[in-house]
């Protein structure tokens, strides 16, 4: 299956590059405008006003042909880009509002982490004052332990 891939690309560019290649090789040429019994003055091809026409006619058709196919990739790609372009606006819009409805919510947290925090004093002063209160008479026991030499 990869093979068959490979070989359309490799025949892909092979005929794209000798497309390409292909005005390289053209010479401008001369032309001039005869009469039915005047000789040419150069070697080359004479073709009368219908054949001319119609290589005229080609050319401009091809030319023609060319710029529509042209227009129309364009007009593909811009629209697929304005596509992309309106996706993007569309995904920004939505982080945006994502970002403003998470921030909303972190708020409204934090306020009501607020309001049940001053709910609840932060008063423990009387554990404070017992506990240094504890802590002094027992410094004051083992020191007079250890002054007297007994043991616990």
């Amino acid at each position: 299956m990869q093979l068959k891939k490979k070989l359309k690309i490799c025949l892909i560019l092979l005929l794209s590059s000798s497309l390409a290649a292909t005005p390289c090789f053209a010479q401008e040429g001369k032309f001039v405008q005869l009469k039915e019994t005047e000789p040419i003055p150069f070697d080359g091809w004479c073709f009368d006003n219908e054949a001319t026409g119609q290589i005229f006619g080609v050319l401009k058709h091809s030319k023609k042909l060319c710029e529509l196919k042209t227009e129309e990739a364009l007009a593909k790609q811009k629209a697929k880009y304005n596509l992309d372009i309106g996706n993007l606006k569309l995904r920004i819009g939505s982080l945006e509002d994502e970002k403003n409805s998470i921030l909303k919510i972190k708020n409204e947290e934090i306020e009501s982490l607020e309001i049940a925090a001053l709910k609840r004093p932060n008063e423990y002063n009387h554990w404070w004052a017992t506990g240094g209160f504890l802590v002094g008479t027992l410094t004051t026991i083992a020191v007079l332990f250890l002054v007297r030499g007994e043991s616990f």
